[in-house]
């Protein structure tokens, strides 16, 4: 599987971005809800990746949290060539985060620094 598009996200802005990257090779959006807007603009739904029919689908709704769908597709050793991230949080801070927790890293959030910043 060949990934060239990754929309993290299947609401309005992630519907607007399958929109207009379709063509561009297989579209991958990552979505919690199987009833987001961008269910509209996919050929296929699936709950993993594993399930993808790149024979009968040029863009994909795949079931699961973005940051997580991300990481699965790159361990596959695809890297896609655009990530557009339209969910409501830091997605590369989710990766991240996500990458190290599965490398055996302790993760968690800090603020310690921001009072310096502020200032």
């Amino acid at each position: 599987m060949y990934c060239a598009v990754f929309i993290a996200g299947g609401g309005f802005y992630g519907s607007k971005a399958v929109e207009a990257l379709r063509g561009r090779g297989l579209v991958v959006v990552a979505d919690v809800s199987r009833s987001c807007s961008a269910r509209r603009y996919v050929d296929c739904v699936v709950d993993d990746l594993d399930e993808i029919d790149v024979e009968r689908c040029s863009a994909v709704l795949v079931l699961g949290d973005a940051a997580e769908v991300l990481l699965k597709i790159i361990e596959k050793g695809f890297v896609p060539e655009i990530i557009v991230p339209t969910v409501p949080r830091h997605l590369a801070g989710d990766f991240i985060a996500l990458y190290l927790r599965r490398k055996g890293f302790e993760v968690s959030p800090s603020s310690a620094g921001l009072d310096a910043v502020v200032e």
